[in-house]
């Protein structure tokens, strides 16, 4: 399977990101639309992030925003909502935008079917110049186009923390964390399922990491614990 790939990887390379242009095509399974759960992939997926705290899974939201429309608003009440390709809840899921920021007309939106939010942020995917088979280029359209954008300043930003951290790898919740939260807002105000948290503004978070604008710390069931962190 492609986890049993990536754990070869990880422990044989030491590996500390997959980049994933693919996912389950929605529109072959819209009949069905209110029956996609988590699935065992995803729980591989997640047993990975949990054993190996370092490796980063990126993930192409998918390209099916337009393609259940009937079926996606029954369950969700509006059309294009719930068309998620992946469920893993500790990868980065990557939306497409157009070069100004705005929605492509397919990407595909939240929620999960728990409710939780998808997708994680947007990056451009519409009108990518890209490379093609046969030594060639083309510009392309889609979720697999916005990923790598993604997952190359993911590695960028890993890179950077090593040089700022005696060579020690980045914590995935912490890479997830800054790409987030330094994330352009985009749409309603604030989180939501169709933008994530927003569009990637890969200098800001590489700025919040350079001047340490996070904590890290646990906290035990049924207690507080109160950090202070500024703000880059």
């Amino acid at each position: 399977s492609s986890q049993q790939e990536m754990l070869q990887a990880r422990e044989k390379w030491g590996i500390t990101l997959t980049q994933n242009s693919y996912g389950i095509p929605v529109s072959y399974y819209f009949s069905v639309l209110n029956r996609l759960t988590y699935s065992a992939s995803d729980y591989n997926l997640d047993l990975l992030s949990t054993t190996y705290p370092t490796l980063t899974h990126v993930f192409a939201a998918g390209n099916d925003g337009t393609a259940c429309s009937t079926e996606s608003e029954e369950v969700y009440g509006m059309p294009r909502y719930g068309t998620a390709s992946t469920r893993a809840k500790n990868a980065i899921h990557v939306g497409a935008v157009n070069l100004y920021g705005e929605m492509s007309e397919f990407s595909s939106w939240g929620p999960q079917d728990d409710g939780r939010l998808f997708p994680t942020l947007c990056a451009k995917g519409v009108d990518v110049f890209s490379t093609m088979p046969g030594n060639g280029y083309k510009a392309e359209d889609g979720t697999s186009m916005a990923c790598p954008t993604v997952s190359g300043t993911a590695a960028l930003i890993t890179e950077r923390y090593a040089q700022l951290n005696q060579g020690r790898e980045l914590p995935s919740a912490l890479l997830r964390g800054l790409l987030a939260n330094t994330a352009t807002d985009a749409g309603r105000p604030g989180p939501d399922f169709q933008y994530g948290y927003g569009v990637m503004d890969a200098e800001r978070a590489t700025i919040a990491l350079e001047q340490e604008c996070y904590a890290q710390s646990e906290v035990e069931q049924g207690k507080t614990n109160t950090l202070t962190v500024k703000l880059p």
